[in-house]
């Protein structure tokens, strides 16, 4: 709604029509999986991006917010490593689009909830280095 109003006209594409997103206003279009992890098996994003990228024209934004149900995994140090893959992916499939990745947002009710502790400790800090690293490759992330 900001971007709107602010004169940009913003259009979300995507091969998702279900308007279950809050935020998503109006928009039916969008890529947003709930439930999802950023790689596992058939529900991970790493293993499908490519095959939603080829179902839609070329973004010049991509929104990255990915993570949060990895804290149910066994293997959520290793993570942080799965999004950098992600990134590189979706970099290298649309190497023009601007790459917005964000850090996560607290899972539970307090700061001792061991889900978000697994956030704040695992995974947020890191963020920023994964960023840093596509930057100096020349990628469009941010």
């Amino acid at each position: 709604m900001t971007l709107t109003n602010a004169g940009y006209n913003v259009d979300y594409i995507g091969t998702q029509t279900s308007n279950t997103h809050p935020g998503l206003g109006d928009e039916i279009n969008h890529e947003g999986h709930s439930g999802w992890r950023v790689s596992a098996a058939s529900s991970g994003l790493y293993e499908n991006i490519l095959g939603w990228l080829a179902q839609i024209a070329d973004p010049d934004v991509v929104l990255v917010h990915i993570g949060t149900n990895d804290t149910n995994d066994d293997n959520f140090s290793g993570t942080i490593n799965e999004l950098d893959a992600l990134i590189a992916r979706i970099a290298a499939a649309r190497p023009y689009a601007h790459i917005i990745v964000t850090t996560l947002l607290k899972r539970g009710a307090n700061d001792s909830d061991s889900k978000y502790v697994l956030i704040k400790n695992e995974f947020n800090p890191y963020v920023a280095g994964v960023v840093q690293a596509h930057q100096n490759a020349g990628r469009r992330v941010h």
